[in-house]
């Protein structure tokens, strides 16, 4: 017989928590939010340098000639937030993993070299 009380205690709690959840007003588009924050989303792009060892000939024997190492260049784009004056820039790890050169992009098209 008390189990049913503290139940009923329990379901009331968590309707009223999730009463809060549904009160919350959305905002019919995010165009305003868009509109006053653009200017902070940027463009990444980065260069990496891969090194791979690899033969001249597609088959290998003891009489071929040693392996040569060749660099291959590969960019990749991201995007990231500006998050304060001082251009810190918030991004997620894998755009600029293992990066040779970074370089950044604002709304206006200004080009920096990230350091």
């Amino acid at each position: 017989m008390k189990r049913l009380p503290v139940s009923f205690f329990i379901l009331i709690f968590a309707l009223s928590l999730a009463s809060g959840a549904f009160g919350t007003p959305v905002p019919e588009s995010f165009s305003s939010i868009v509109k006053l924050r653009a200017r902070s989303v940027v463009n990444i792009s980065t260069t990496r340098i891969y090194k791979e060892r690899g033969l001249p000939f597609p088959f290998s024997s003891e009489q071929t000639p040693q392996e040569r190492e060749k660099k291959f260049r590969r960019q990749s784009l991201g995007s990231g937030f500006i998050i304060d004056k001082d251009g810190y820039i918030l991004t997620n790890y894998h755009v600029i993993d293992k990066a040779e050169d970074i370089r950044v992009r604002l709304w206006d098209e200004t080009e920096y070299k990230a350091t």
